[in-house]
């Protein structure tokens, strides 16, 4: 259970990864 917990948070960490990468390259990122 802890490995899909540590999973789940790590999915959201790239989510949120991908979007600043949205940011800089100036594309409009929906939330």
């Amino acid at each position: 259970m802890a490995g899909r917990a540590q999973a789940v948070t790590n999915g959201d960490e790239l989510v949120k990864a991908v979007a600043q990468m949205g940011r800089d390259l100036g594309l409009q990122v929906v939330e």
